[in-house]
Parts: structure tokens; sequence; C-alpha cells
């Protein structure tokens, strides 16, 4: 159901990368992030910025990526599009909530497929932030929990 726009944040996500590298190369990702999601200038090494680090950190451990740019991009993306309908939405939620959902997993997850999945609980749904990452827990722990009862003898 989501596959497409999974493709689409993909794809968003690596033209907003090539943005980045024009505007700002001398910030660090967490720190573009940060001035993103307080949509306003913030102070280098500060509150925001630490915050949006350590999210970023984290979700990578958990996420399939190549580099903080893109995993940056595509929370903003989703973001992005869901203020189009009018919902409200902060990147460093997203980042901070795909390490709640996919925390203890063996293996890093494709991420993108899990931020199309929150998108599409918030607008079609109509949850909020956490209603949205609370129901993914829910799942993603259900899931890990049938593939380990089926592959036991």
């Amino acid at each position: 159901m989501y596959k497409g726009m999974t493709k689409l944040i993909y794809a968003s996500a690596v033209l907003l990368l090539a943005t980045n590298h024009a505007y700002g190369a001398n910030e660090t990702e967490a720190y573009k992030l940060a001035v993103i999601d307080a949509n306003q200038f913030v102070k280098h090494g500060g509150m925001e910025d630490k915050r949006a680090q350590a999210a970023i950190t984290a979700a990578r451990t958990v996420c399939d990526v190549k580099s903080e740019g893109v995993i940056s991009s595509q929370a903003v993306l989703v973001t992005n599009l869901l203020a189009k309908d009018e919902i409200f939405a902060r990147p460093v939620d997203i980042l901070e909530g795909l390490n709640a959902v996919l925390n203890g997993g063996k293996s890093k997850a494709n991420c993108s497929r899990v931020m199309a999945n929150y998108a599409g609980l918030r607008k079609e749904s109509g949850f909020t932030h956490s209603q949205a990452i609370a129901s993914m827990r829910v799942l993603e722990n259900t899931s890990r929990q049938m593939t380990k009862d089926t592959s036991k003898p």
C-alpha cells in the first residue's frame, strides 16, 4: 500500500541531500536538522543540536542507511509531506520514533518503509505521533515474536 510512498521518500531524500550540499556545506547534518526542526536558527552545540545528533545516531543504529544526510532528509521529507495535509510533525521526533519502533531488531531495517508507514498512519488514520509510534511498536514486536516462534522446530 505504501510502496509508492517509500520510493517517493527515497527519491526526494536524494534530492534534498543534493540541495543540502549546496547550502550550508560547513554545517553538520545534526545542526541543519535542528534548524529545520526548530524552524529557526539554533545555537551550535546547544540542546536542539545535541538532540538532533542523538536522534540521527540512534536512527542509524537501527536503519540501513549510508549517511546521516540520507536519514535526515527522509525525516524532513515525511514532515513536509504531512504538512501539506496540515498534519504537524517534527523530523527529530520521527527519527527518535524510528529507534523506539525498531530497537531490539536483529538487523538494520528499511527505514523508508517504516517512515512511509508512519506517514500513512498519521494521514489516513488520524493518529497522533505517539499513537502512530505505539501502534508501529506493537506491530514490529508482534512480527518479531511470530518470526521467532515459527523458527522453532
